[in-house]
């Protein structure tokens, strides 16, 4: 305890050593930055005029941008109640667009009915439109049936382009044939591109013939240009020699062309 209370008493020391330290000059520079940055307190009346003056305004602009560093004490009875509709407006404004917190309680009986509607306007947009959230409990029977035309028109266009968002249990008789056309057409042009994930096994037999020749002439094609998907397997004995013989003579090409360099 007494140590507690000896290293109590040298702290009280330091700090009036240091208060008493400091010069009248460095005690008015600490108090005009205090003023200007709106940390520590501030004595407006040590100030000159200009430096009241700046001090003043960048309160008020930090009051009415609702910064807070706000010291309301310094506003004039005029500036107070331009700081306070500056806090309406702001508050409307996120009612209005859901930017900021929006405090309901705070608007005026016209303004909470214009935010209400809004309101619903947004939520019937983000229901026809998918994005964001929607409320359907806000929506009256016509627009509820307007929203679901919409939805199933999204849904289809899903399962027509293959997205993984396709839900094919609510397509129609007829839309459950469109789409697996489409998806049978979209497997074949994998098969026979060579791109994209391709199911050989839904394919016909005709169809499987065709991709198996396609497949055969593209990898000739690759043998031919020497492209690394060249796939020798597929290549009888003629072709084989064929294409051992070209690269011979592609790479017979290099080596006099190098040693012609050299010279």
């Amino acid at each position: 305890m007494k140590k507690l209370s000896l290293l109590l008493c040298f702290s009280v020391c330091c700090l009036a050593v240091s208060a008493m330290a400091q010069t009248p000059s460095a005690r008015a520079d600490v108090n005009l930055r205090n003023c200007l940055e709106g940390f520590g307190p501030c004595n407006l009346r040590a100030l000159s005029v200009e430096a009241r003056q700046v001090a003043q305004t960048n309160n008020l602009w930090n009051c009415m941008t609702g910064h807070e560093i706000c010291n309301k004490q310094a506003l004039t009875p005029a500036e107070a109640k331009e700081m306070a509709d500056a806090a309406h407006r702001r508050n409307l404004f996120a009612c209005e667009t859901t930017i900021g917190l929006c405090d309901k309680s705070l608007l005026l009986p016209n303004e909470l009915e214009n935010v209400n509607k809004v309101e619903k306007e947004r939520n019937l947009l983000n229901c026809m439109t998918g994005y964001a959230s929607c409320d359907q409990s806000q929506l009256d029977s016509s627009q509820a049936a307007q929203v679901a035309a919409l939805e199933r028109e999204r849904n289809l266009l899903a399962c027509q382009i293959g997205e993984i968002s396709c839900n094919h249990s609510v397509l129609g008789e007829a839309a459950v044939k469109g789409v697996a056309e489409l998806e049978h057409h979209r497997n074949l042009l994998s098969c026979e591109s060579g791109f994209g994930y391709c199911n050989e096994r839904l394919l016909s037999t005709a169809e499987s013939k065709d991709v198996a020749e396609t497949k055969y002439w593209r990898s000739i094609l690759n043998c031919e240009i020497g492209d690394g998907f060249c796939d020798h397997s597929s290549l009888d004995a003629k072709q084989t020699k064929k294409m051992d013989s070209s690269l011979s003579a592609n790479s017979d090409t290099k080596t006099q062309a190098s040693g012609s360099g050299t010279d």
